[in-house]
């Protein structure tokens, strides 16, 4: 008799350990799961966010192109009147974008013709200029990050003049402010991160901030792998994604019609 109590004690014993077990399972899973999902909604926030704000751009964009005739794209300009009264229009076009920080037009071989900078500038080495000429097919580029000739890190969003055949481009440029001012409307957990990198896996943006990482390459088979396929959104489960240290879930977000990535990770410790 003793001996069955004993024994149906130990099965009682292991049947709650079993289903302890289980419901651990269980709700590590669906915390797990969760928390993935928490992920990818703030991915997809942010990338809505950058989508929209460069759709509003082109907006203004093919306004500048549909008014400016493409006989003024001259350098020298031959009618400084004229010449003059078009950067003003541009300008103004600009100030309407909060995020733009500069604003220009250039002609068929990619000399900046139009802007309140540096006219006469050659751009035909710039990749914002020579992948809309070669490619008759793009109307509207976005460019990867790179060092402007003001030595300032940049990407630049262009529109193709009207024509059969290339005729010039109007084009906006924007620093790494514009990409640091999304992140910093969403808050992460006490030890997640969020980061926007480039097709050429460039850093333009990450929260918390990391001093002098910012227009840096990093090295991460994960996200190069990720950029190269033609997943538009996937997540990972663990470490040194983006100079992170903790054990973390990462959402991985292709931005829509451009080169960017979100990356948004919870730490382990977090969830």
């Amino acid at each position: 008799m003793v001996q069955k109590i004993k024994l149906y004690y130990y099965l009682f014993s292991i049947s709650i350990f079993i289903l302890f077990c289980i419901d651990n399972y269980i709700s590590y899973k669906h915390e797990k799961s969760l928390t993935i999902d928490r992920a990818s909604n703030t991915s997809l926030l942010i990338s809505e966010w950058i989508k929209s704000a460069f759709v509003a751009s082109d907006y203004i964009l093919q306004d500048i192109v549909s008014t400016v005739p493409v006989s003024e794209l001259q350098y020298p300009a031959k009618n400084l009147n004229s010449h003059n009264k078009i950067i003003n229009y541009i300008v103004d076009k600009r100030k309407i974008l909060p995020n733009s920080n500069g604003v220009g037009l250039s002609d068929k071989n990619c000399i900046v013709t139009h802007t309140a900078s540096i006219v006469g500038f050659d751009a035909i080495n710039r990749e914002w200029c020579t992948v809309p000429k070669n490619n008759p097919k793009i109307q509207t580029y976005i460019s990867n990050m790179f060092f402007s000739n003001v030595n300032e890190l940049m990407v630049v969003q262009v529109r193709k003049f009207p024509g059969e055949t290339f005729t010039g481009l109007a084009g906006f440029g924007v620093n790494l402010d514009f990409f640091a001012k999304w992140l910093e409307k969403v808050k992460t957990t006490p030890s997640g991160m969020i980061a926007i990198v480039d097709s050429k896996m460039n850093l333009l943006a990450r929260q918390p901030a990391l001093d002098n990482m910012l227009g840096k390459k990093i090295d991460n088979s994960i996200i190069k792998d990720f950029i190269a396929s033609d997943t538009s959104e996937s997540w990972h489960s663990g470490k040194d994604i983006i100079f992170d240290k903790e054990n973390s879930i990462y959402s991985l977000r292709k931005v829509d019609n451009t080169p960017f990535v979100v990356v948004v990770a919870e730490a382990n410790e977090d969830w």
